[in-house]
């Protein structure tokens, strides 16, 4: 028979049973937040009102604490939902307390309620109270703009669902388990098992797939723009954090906001509902007992050991820098045996039992054994992954002496989006339509016709598929191949203008930003003004459309770089300011307009020779010996003799008949020759032969 005691009467009650716990909340909400808000605040306001700050500032810097940039307040949401959820629960893991309880004429399901709404209300209520106060603060201070009201609003529903998220994980591990050192682990477990399978996922491709492109941004976004579903509270909520904390980015992240936040909810549905059921089927003897649910100690094991043992393996064969693939396999088998007995320690704390389980071991070590061996072997294909010619859309070539030193837009986007330097950054922005060369160097590639070590280059590569599939491969390719794919690749203007930046970048520049002129006579600022630059980049974009790649490997006198510092403002308060510079667009011999325009309005002359009254000295470091010899050099006749036989590009490429000697030129007005001047092969000066 269950009673009609009142929900409310119920909730109250257990509120007095953890007054504690609602005054340490209600303690630490206000601590950290209109305290500590106001402390910083006043010498904010100190500098403000003495003339010594912006009020813009101010503003930002309030802005920055009530959102999604105060880190240490979203620590403590997850905390906070750990110990509101573990102390709300714990009665599970005492059987006097559960006899006591399940003695109540109270339903499993409506106490489970009871707690549950109690718990929340313990958090939510000082929270939002004390982030309305913060907002009062701000108010007060002249800091509570339009823009800023909305923004802290916003914040208040996401940190909640945080919380709800992280206190679902606690109340699921606390349901499952009957010790709360099991729930605390279990709800660790939880709340990071698929970043931990989703990282052993890249770790296994970083090791066996030598065709495998890591992702160098390595951000949370990333992972979701390649839609894994990560149902991790903690992992998940810093994701849409990351995207949240500036309107600008919302333009361009707007579905993935609401995938992440979805999952969010689909996370504390899921927990809520799973954690509920199985409340109501759990049986009282389970408290005190490692697992409430015997049948389930062996899932959990294997689900645990085994991404864990993988894990151990990729952080060992790391370790030790070993290219022999053998001390992954010993570490990986090792780890399951370990593991499987301390977990079998955990479950029965019997220094007997942590091999009860033999077979369950042998075949979690198969099981682990057979993961690595699909990868090791390749068996799904992934090296020699080539699709049909006619299924791809558009393909993009990244070669890093070309495209290494520029800035292109990480999302695709030209505006308010991330920027990188990385190889799939470059690819995603360089997609052409005319790929012939690009497939085949993949096909070669893919095929597995492997150049000799000095002959072998490293390329990646994009296929954009027609199906909207994005597939993204490195390959090594022979040294030739790729000479011959790049002399094709830029007769294509398409290529050439989706390479260089300067083609589709915002020239508008800022004041701040810099142009400079980089050659064997050292390096120079371009000093002109902002109209200047303005027809010097004209000028330039209309010579560097006829450029080929046999200009820039033999024809290229000097090198033209900038370096911008970019302002993006996501409000009237709020700006971003963003520094980068872009080194190696080529000025070749034929671009005689540039460099009529460079000598008359710039007076700087880059066709210039220079002779040895030019150069106070020359340091040769020569590895011929494949030991670094070092040799200072003053004489002017052997400075002459240097110069003669010196061949120099300004774009530091690795000159493939090239000496093995580093050339370091140092003018008599103290500037240092920029690129790589270097000795063809046999044509060294006499005075040097010696070295051979």
């Amino acid at each position: 028979m269950t009673s009609k005691i009142s929900f409310f009467k119920l909730m109250k009650e257990d509120l007095k049973r953890r007054s504690w716990l609602v005054a340490l909340v209600w303690v630490a909400c206000f601590i950290l937040q209109p305290m500590v808000l106001m402390l910083r605040l006043e010498s904010v306001m100190s500098a403000v009102n003495g003339g010594y700050m912006e009020k813009a500032y101010a503003i930002n810097t309030y802005r920055s604490y009530v959102g999604f940039e105060n880190e240490g307040l979203a620590l403590f949401v997850i905390l906070t939902a750990v110990v509101v959820g573990a102390s709300g629960f714990a009665f599970l893991h005492s059987r006097v307390k559960l006899d006591f309880f399940h003695s109540l004429p109270v339903t499993r399901k409506k106490f489970f309620f009871v707690q549950y709404l109690s718990g929340i209300l313990m958090f939510v209520v000082p929270y939002t109270v004390c982030s309305l106060i913060c907002m009062l603060i701000g108010m007060a201070n002249g800091l509570l703009t339009g823009a800023v009201a909305v923004y802290a609003l916003k914040v208040i529903p996401f940190r909640i669902l945080e919380f709800l998220s992280a206190y679902g994980t606690m109340i699921l591990a606390c349901v499952l388990t009957g010790k709360l050192l099991n729930a605390l682990l279990g709800g660790l477990a939880l709340a990071g098992y698929l970043p931990l399978v989703l990282s052993v996922l890249v770790g296994m491709k970083s090791l066996f797939f030598s065709t495998y492109l890591q992702d160098t941004n390595g951000s949370m976004r990333a992972m979701l723009h390649t839609r894994h579903m990560l149902l991790s509270p903690v992992f998940v909520g810093s994701a849409v954090e990351n995207m949240l904390e500036k309107n600008a980015q919302m333009l361009h992240n707007g579905k993935w906001i609401v995938i992440g936040t979805g999952m969010l909810v689909f996370w504390i549905l899921v927990t809520t509902g799973v954690a509920l059921r199985l409340a109501v089927l759990r049986k009282t003897e389970a408290a005190e007992q490692a697992m409430a649910f015997p049948k389930t100690e062996g899932i959990v094991k294997v689900l645990l050991v085994i991404p864990l043992s993988l894990a151990t393996g990729l952080f060992v064969q790391d370790m030790l820098y070993a290219s022999d693939k053998k001390w992954f396999f010993i570490a990986a088998i090792g780890t399951v045996v370990l593991l499987s007995a301390v977990v079998e320690f955990i479950y029965h704390t019997n220094m007997k039992e942590i091999f009860r389980h033999k077979l369950q071991i042998l075949l979690t070590g198969i099981a682990t054994l057979a993961i690595a061996l699909f990868f090791f072997l390749d068996v799904s294909g992934y090296d020699t992954y080539l699709p049909a010619k006619e299924d791809v859309g558009k393909m993009a070539l990244y070669n890093e002496q070309i495209n290494g030193n520029f800035y292109y837009p990480e999302l695709g986007e030209s505006d308010g989006a991330f920027q990188s330097y990385s190889p799939e950054s470059a690819l995603r922005n360089t997609l052409i339509s005319d790929f012939d060369p690009i497939y085949e160097l993949a096909r070669k590639g893919a095929r597995g016709e492997k150049p000799s070590e000095e002959d072998g280059r490293t390329i990646c590569v994009e296929y954009r598929l027609k199906d909207g599939r994005t597939e993204f491969r490195q390959y090594l390719v022979d040294r030739k191949d790729l000479e011959k794919a790049m002399t094709a690749l830029f007769s294509d203007e398409e290529y050439v203008e989706k390479t260089y930046p300067i083609f589709w970048r915002e020239t508008d520049l800022d004041p701040s930003s810099e142009m400079y002129v980089e050659g064997l006579f050292g390096s120079e600022i371009l000093k002109l003004t902002k109209e200047q630059k303005q027809e010097f980049l004209d000028v330039y974009r209309k010579e560097l459309r006829t450029i080929s790649y046999q200009d820039l490997n033999e024809n290229t006198r000097a090198a033209f770089s900038v370096s911008i510092v970019s302002e993006e403002q996501y409000d009237p308060y709020l700006r971003s300011s963003t520094s980068y510079s872009e080194n190696g667009y080529p000025i070749c011999e034929k671009f005689t307009e540039t460099i009529a325009y460079l000598k008359e309005k710039a007076g700087l002359d880059v066709t210039r020779q220079i002779s040895e009254k030019d150069v106070r000295s020359v340091e040769i470091m020569d590895y011929r010996n494949r030991e670094e010899e070092s040799i200072q050099i003053d004489d002017p006749e052997q400075i002459r003799q240097i110069l003669e036989k010196l061949e120099y590009t300004p774009l530091y490429f690795v000159t493939d008949d090239s000496e093995s000697i580093n050339i370091f030129l140092t003018m008599v007005d103290g500037q240092t020759s920029m690129g790589r001047p270097y000795f063809k092969k046999g044509n060294v000066p006499d005075f040097l032969m010696k070295n051979e």
